[in-house]
Order: C-alpha cells, then sequence, then structure tokens
C-alpha cells in the first residue's frame, strides 16, 4: 500500500498540482473489482496511461501531439508499401515475359568470344576491321529478334531496352565508335533470354550466342578460311570461332613459332610497322599466307607432309637385305644371319579379293589414309597381343601408327614384344599408282614397325583410371587422319585397317564416329575361333545409376543385314549439326547417342577438337557417358559399324586392376563424379534440382572446363531428349533398339 493511499491530504496535494479540481471525472485505469459494472470511461491499462501521458497538463503538448502524428503518418506508410509490394508481385506471376527478374545470371562464358572479336579490333586498331566487326553485330542483332527483340522492316530494333536503325543511310544505330554500348546491349538481351527460359535458359543463351558467333550469316562454315586462312566473309578470324561445325584443316609446309606468330601479327596490326621496310611488310604478307598458328587455323603435321609423298614403304626385299646383312656382319662377323624377307599373310590377300567395299585404288584413302591407334595399358599381360594382331593383320602397316600410355610395372610383359617389332611384309603398287588392293602384291614391299610405335611409359603408382590413359596416348598424335581409341585386350580381323576406312567412307560424313562395344573373345577357342562374321553390336541401351544420376551403358548382338533396320531417322532429322550438308541418298544405319572407350574409330580432329580430359582421375562409371555428350555437343554423330573388325576380352578377373593397389581410389573417385555431374547436368532424382550448382566455384569441378567440357554446336538438353532420357525421373524410353533383341554383346 502507497503512502498516498492512506495519506488523504497528499492526494488534494497531488490533484492541485496537476490541475485536476477534486471531483472532477478522472480516466478509470486501474482494474475493476469484481461485480462491479464495466463503465463507459474504462480504457485498457497500457493503452490508459499513453492518454494520461499525453493529455495531462504540460509544456510539452504541442510536442506530443507532433509525436502523434508522425506515428499515424509512419503506419500509413508502412501499409502502403506493403500494398504495393503485393500488387507488383501479382503483376509480376501473371506475366514473366513482360516483368523479367531484375537480376539474371548471364553465362559470361557464352559471351566471352564477343569481348576477343571487340579486343582484337581495338590492337588492330583498323578502320576496315571495325567496320567489318560493326556489320557483324548487327547481324547478330538481327538474328537475335525471335529471341524477345522487336524487329521491323525499316525501322528501329528493339534490343535491350535501346532502340536502333538497321539503315546505313540513318548511321546503323550510331558509328563503329558505339562498339562497346552495342556489346552492353548484347549482353542485356542474353540475360533477357535467360530470364524468359527458366528450364535451360542459360544453356539456351550459350547455344544462341555460340550460333552467332560460330558461323557467318551467309551460310559459311565456321573454321574454314578464305584466302588467305585468316577470316571468313564477315571478317571474322578463324581463330575466335568454334570449331562446331564441320571443317576442313589447312596445313603448312614448314614450322613457325606461335608466340611469335601473334607478336609479329600485333607489331604489323599496329602504327609501330609504319618505319618498316617494303621487304618486311612482303616477308610478313608472305607469312600470313603461309606459316601455321592456332591464330590462322592451319596446322604443321610433317608426318602429312610425309605421307602426302610416301603412302606407301619404299624399302624392297631386296634393298633392305643389302644393308640388313651389312650391318648385322659389323656386329656379329660370319656369326651373323643373312635377311630372310618376311613373307604376308595369305589370309589378307583373300579379304581384298572377297570384299567389294575393299576393290578400290591403293592410293584411295582407304588403304592409305595415316591411322593413329590410342591404347592405354594398365598391367595388361594381352597388351602385347593386341599390337601384335594391329600390325600383323593391318593391309598397309606403314600407315598405321600406335601410341600407347604403358603404365606397367619393370616385371610385367612390355606392350612391345619382339613379334611386333619384327619387319613386316607389306603392300605396295608396283609400277602403276592406280593398283587395285586385289591385284597388289603383299610381298612387294618390308615394312618396321619399330618405326611406327610410340610409347609413353608410366609408374602404375602414377596411374590415375582410364581417361587419365587415354590423354596421356593422346599426347603421342602426330597428325594422321584418323583415329581408333582402344581397350589393350583386343583382337582384330583380317584387313582390320582398310575395312574400318571403307566403313568410315562409306557414310560419307565428316563429323562422323563409329563406336560401340566389340564382341566378345574367347582366348580359350584358340585357333578355332571365327573371326569372320556377320553380326555386329549395337551401342543401343543404357540405364541409370542412381548413386550418381547418369547412365551406363550396354549393346546388343545384331545381324549385319538388319543394321538398316535402325536407320531411326525420326529421331536424327531433329538434331542436325549446324551448316552440315548432308547427301540425303546415304544411308546411315545404327545411330545412337552413347560413345564406347574400348572402341572408337573417328577423324584425326576429334584429338584436337574433343580432347580427353586429364581433370577426371580414378573414373570407370561415367566415363563413356560424359566424352558421348562431349562428342554429340561438340556436333558430332555418334553410329555403331555395321560390321565387326574386333574383338574384345571381358573375362579378365584374374588380371590387376588400377583400383587394386590405390587406397584413395574411392575417396578420388567420389570427388570426379562431381565434374561428370556438373558437365552432365545431372539431377538428384525425381527432383529438378541439380547436383551440382552451376555457379560453382569448385576447382576440381571446373577447372579447364572451357578446355575440357561441352560443345555448343549442340545442348546438353537436347542430347537427353535426342537420347530419350529423362535425368529427373531417371527413365530411358528405348527408342533406339527397345527389347526387340535379346542377345547382349559381352561386357
Amino acid at each position: 500500500m502507497s503512502l498516498e493511499s492512506i495519506n488523504p491530504e497528499r492526494q488534494e496535494l497531488r490533484r492541485q498540482r496537476s490541475g485536476v479540481p477534486l471531483g472532477s471525472s478522472t480516466v478509470q485505469c486501474s482494474p475493476l473489482p469484481v461485480g462491479v459494472a464495466r463503465s463507459r470511461r474504462y480504457i485498457p491499462g497500457g493503452l490508459c496511461n499513453f492518454i494520461r501521458f499525453m493529455i495531462r497538463p504540460s509544456n510539452n503538448r504541442e510536442v506530443n501531439f507532433l509525436m502523434v502524428v508522425i506515428l499515424l503518418f509512419a503506419l500509413i506508410c508502412i501499409v502502403l508499401i506493403g500494398m504495393n509490394m503485393w500488387l507488383l508481385h501479382e503483376l509480376g506471376t501473371r506475366d514473366k515475359y513482360t516483368m523479367p527478374k531484375p537480376e539474371v545470371v548471364v553465362d559470361v562464358d557464352a559471351i566471352t568470344g564477343i569481348w576477343q572479336l571487340y579486343e582484337t579490333v581495338l590492337q588492330t586498331n583498323k578502320d576496315s576491321d571495325k567496320e567489318l566487326l560493326y556489320q557483324y553485330l548487327l547481324k547478330c542483332r538481327q538474328k537475335a529478334a525471335p529471341h524477345g527483340t522487336s524487329m521491323q522492316a525499316g525501322s528501329g530494333i528493339s534490343f535491350g531496352g535501346t532502340a536502333t536503325r538497321t539503315s546505313r543511310s540513318e548511321g546503323a544505330g550510331g558509328s563503329p565508335s558505339d562498339l562497346p554500348r552495342v556489346l552492353d546491349e548484347l549482353q542485356k538481351t542474353i540475360g533477357i533470354i535467360a530470364a524468359q527460359e527458366p528450364n535451360d535458359g542459360l544453356e539456351g543463351a550459350a547455344s544462341f550466342i555460340h550460333n552467332l558467333l560460330s558461323f557467318a550469316p551467309g551460310g559459311n562454315t565456321a573454321g574454314q578460311s578464305g584466302d588467305d586462312g585468316t577470316a571468313d566473309s564477315d571478317g571474322v578470324p578463324n581463330y575466335l570461332l568454334s570449331t562446331a561445325g564441320a571443317q576442313t584443316e589447312t596445313e603448312a609446309n614448314a614450322p613457325f613459332d606461335d608466340i611469335l606468330y601473334w607478336q609479329l601479327y600485333l607489331f604489323f596490326s599496329s602504327g609501330e610497322s609504319s618505319g618498316a621496310t617494303k621487304d618486311a611488310h612482303a616477308w610478313w604478307e608472305r607469312i600470313q599466307h603461309t606459316a601455321p598458328s592456332v591464330i590462322t587455323a592451319r596446322f604443321y603435321y610433317p608426318l602429312r607432309r610425309y605421307h602426302n609423298t610416301h603412302r606407301f614403304p619404299s624399302e624392297t626385299p631386296t634393298t633392305a637385305s643389302l644393308w640388313y646383312d651389312a650391318i648385322a656382319y659389323d656386329y656379329f662377323g660370319n656369326d651373323a644371319e643373312p635377311f630372310t624377307p618376311p613373307v604376308g599373310d595369305a589370309q589378307v590377300a583373300g579379304v581384298l579379293a572377297s570384299n567389294a567395299e575393299l576393290n578400290t585404288s591403293l592410293v584411295s584413302r582407304t588403304h592409305s589414309g595415316t591411322l593413329f591407334l590410342n591404347i592405354a595399358s594398365y598391367r595388361d599381360p594381352e597388351c602385347w597381343r593386341t599390337v601384335q594382331h594391329a600390325v600383323g593383320r593391318a593391309v598397309n602397316m606403314f600407315r598405321v601408327y600406335v601410341g600407347i600410355a604403358e603404365q606397367h610395372r619393370s616385371s610385367d610383359l612390355s606392350c612391345i614384344a619382339y613379334e611386333a617389332l619384327a619387319p613386316q611384309a607389306c603392300l605396295a603398287p608396283g609400277s602403276s599408282a592406280e593398283t587395285l588392293a586385289k591385284s597388289a602384291g603383299l610381298n612387294t614391299a618390308v615394312c618396321f614397325p619399330a618405326d611406327n610405335i610410340r610409347v609413353r611409359r608410366i609408374t602404375p603408382a602414377a596411374a590415375n583410371g582410364p581417361t587419365y590413359g587415354r590423354y596421356m596416348a593422346m599426347l603421342l598424335y602426330r597428325g594422321e587422319d584418323y583415329t581408333l581409341v582402344l581397350d589393350s585386350h583386343i583382337r582384330f580381323v583380317y584387313a582390320w585397317d582398310s575395312r574400318l576406312a571403307a566403313l568410315y567412307i562409306e557414310m560419307q560424313h565428316p563429323r562422323l564416329v563409329l563406336t560401340h562395344y566389340p564382341e566378345s573373345y574367347n582366348a580359350s577357342s584358340g585357333s578355332h575361333f571365327v573371326y569372320e562374321r556377320k553380326t555386329t553390336v549395337y551401342l543401343c541401351r543404357a540405364t541409370f545409376i542412381d548413386s550418381v544420376g547418369y547412365v551406363r551403358l550396354k549393346g546388343i548382338v545384331m545381324d549385319s543385314a538388319d543394321a538398316v533396320l535402325y536407320m531411326h531417322e525420326e529421331h536424327v532429322k531433329d538434331y542436325p549439326i549446324p551448316h552440315l550438308s548432308l547427301s540425303p541418298n546415304v544411308k546411315r544405319p545404327l545411330p545412337q547417342p552413347w560413345a564406347s572407350g574400348g572402341f572408337l574409330f573417328a577423324n584425326g580432329s576429334i584429338m584436337r577438337e574433343v580432347p580427353f580430359d586429364p581433370h577426371l582421375p580414378n573414373l570407370f562409371d561415367g566415363e563413356e557417358v560424359l566424352y558421348s555428350v562431349r562428342l554429340w555437343t561438340h556436333g558430332y554423330d555418334i553410329h555403331s559399324p555395321k560390321n565387326s573388325t574386333s574383338f574384345h576380352i571381358y573375362t579378365r578377373g584374374d588380371q590387376p586392376k588400377v583400383w587394386d593397389n590405390n587406397p584413395q581410389w574411392e575417396s578420388t573417385q567420389r570427388r570426379t563424379h562431381k565434374r561428370v555431374q556438373f558437365l552432365l547436368r545431372s539431377y538428384l532424382k525425381g527432383i529438378s534440382v541439380p547436383r551440382i550448382p552451376r555457379e560453382t566455384a569448385d576447382p576440381e569441378v571446373t577447372v579447364d572446363v572451357d578446355r575440357y567440357g561441352v560443345g555448343r554446336a549442340r545442348t546438353v538438353d537436347d542430347w537427353y531428349r535426342f537420347a530419350g532420357l529423362d535425368p529427373v525421373r531417371y527413365t530411358v524410353d528405348g527408342r533406339w533398339c527397345g527389347r526387340e533383341m535379346s542377345r547382349d554383346a559381352g561386357g
């Protein structure tokens, strides 16, 4: 009980000081006693105290009143802001196309090429280059019309919020000096495209930019040189264009330092060259037209130059015996054995005579196009037999080159046995360069395989799985016309080299890949094993691996005669290679979306355009499907060969495996899976959530992804649709061979 409640005089004094006369009505703030009726003057305690504070006599009444006004105004503002935000949200969800998100994540890598073009113009500082680039960008802008920009004949183009004129008479939107602004508008437009395609906006934006950069609006193919080999019809340097389209490499006759070429290019393109003599300028013009460089898309392959004039060995049994016997006598004296000319296998001649597709001129690419075998071996005792078979059963061993990544211990059998290095009987056209293969003499020349075999020896402790091995073998490529990627436990049919080349040439497709799982070889059959068969393996099936989110491949054995039943034109026609014209009259059977690592035959250009990725350590499942996607998105069509030319040893349970002595195999493989999932756009099962975010900064995932990533001729999402795969539900529609065939390929 307070002092005031028991002292009436003190209460009266307090009322007088406050200006409230005795007996006047006051606000009832105390709780009502039980049973007492609520009066109209009763106000809840908290609000009551506030009102009493505000209405009591005070010199600060004006200040108190102003505070009330401010509080009421703030409350009204909060309500209005909330209503405005609600209205904006409703309008934005009704039409996402007219009101894209203000913050758009733009695929910066997709527009890097445009900035490179602009930087080149800044370095050359030539008015002609500026004008060419400016015209090129205008064409890019016109192509952008279907992607959300408006364009009318004779009017401005609304591009990234800025309207410009397309007519040169009206300035075409400004002078070439406005290039930074044009590029900025182009970047904004790509952002709008990304916002309008929420499912695959970034991939679509990248593809959109790639189409603008890679192919000239007039229809020229990226990578094809003009008269000087340095630019296309729009003046865009070839080295800045993607190699996604079909291309024909140009070759140089002599080497030239690439860094020196770039330094000379900058010097003669700037004002510093004004003091150079006429002879110096003339010399530079000659270098521009002849020197090899990545800048000019011109390459120098000494091997190609050599084989242009030496398609067959010039060594005859007579000449070989002369120098061989002389050397042997110097070393061994009278104990030296004389040279015995090798004798070719008669079965090779029989195959040439019985196969009509091989009955062509010996100087044709079927029999003389150079071929590079990419073989990776991890302590494989079958490797030397693979090399021996490849050498001994080839029609023209002189054009076959073998690159081996030998990951063996010193106690293991080497991939190079004496039998493979011994002189081999080779064919030669004789007096007439147009000799048909069936009438060629297989014993008219001598080949020395040691000249054609390259080995990179790697300690097994440094082995990092099959992809790493194929990458190390790939480094031995020297510009051969074709490449054949193989496992190290393979057996070949007779005349395998010419048969494969004939299958490839028959398809009339410059960007074709022939690949499958070879049929199984049974080593216990020995000499009774049947090599000549009328079957092949169609690599047409796949199943999802739920734990990682991508597929494992599988093939079926089928009759070669049934290959024409699997054309699948209804699936292939929707995904053509940009700006590649193919004859519609040629049958190309057994198309498929996947490639095998154990047998892959293609143009040698894939060694440069789609190199094996060295950043996939300890990867097994995922190697093949990732390389399939990379090939397909780089503009290569994948097929199974309609005839078998090799056989694979699948039962090797007792042989050393790369993961046996690697305690970090599993942990490293799990990290590698992230890179595969990132490149394949893998999702969690049943959820449209990427396993690896596209904006990840994990260096193990993104290292060298511009070099060893997917291409831009076609998109990854298109590959899933082409393959008949649902990357979210993990389903396969079986469009390629379904359940029509029941015999599965070994493996």
